[in-house]
């Protein structure tokens, strides 16, 4: 009974390791342009991972994998039906990054405008980490409310 409390426990920490580490990598799974470069190896429990004790013959076969997996991505296959097209991978994540961009830049001009305290606030705010460059800083400022009203 104690042996399976402290294989639970382990199995509990290692889980929390493993999302602590993948966490982003699996957010940004879901996003085109981050889906098709990802490819699925199966590997023995005995495989891959944090395996400090894995032997070197069995490393250096699953490191055959990546081999597998480049020649996959590189189209060096010809039986390949679907290739991986580099040139529309970086046009998706040219889209994807200035629709991001956009709707950042959506949600600021509804902050700058939208709320008259904080329009005063950079109006009228000195930063003090500023205070060798003030009037660099005043002209800045100056040319930013320049475009705002033009």
């Amino acid at each position: 009974m104690h042996c399976r409390i402290w294989t639970a426990i382990t199995d509990f920490v290692i889980g929390l390791v493993n999302a602590a580490k993948d966490w982003q990598d699996l957010l940004q799974s879901t996003l085109p342009g981050y889906r098709e470069r990802i490819a699925t190896v199966y590997l023995k429990p005995e495989e891959g991972g944090i395996n400090l004790t894995m032997n070197p013959s069995r490393s250096t076969g699953s490191a055959s994998w990546a081999n597998v997996v480049l020649r996959l991505w590189s189209s060096a296959d010809p039986a390949d039906q679907s290739p991986f097209d580099f040139d529309d991978h970086r046009w998706r994540r040219y889209l994807i990054a200035f629709a991001r961009l956009e709707e950042a830049l959506e949600n600021a001009s509804r902050t700058w405008n939208g709320n008259a305290r904080f329009d005063e606030f950079i109006r009228s705010y000195q930063p003090k980490s500023y205070h060798d460059a003030s009037a660099q800083w005043t002209t800045w400022r100056g040319q930013v409310f320049a475009r705002l009203t033009t």
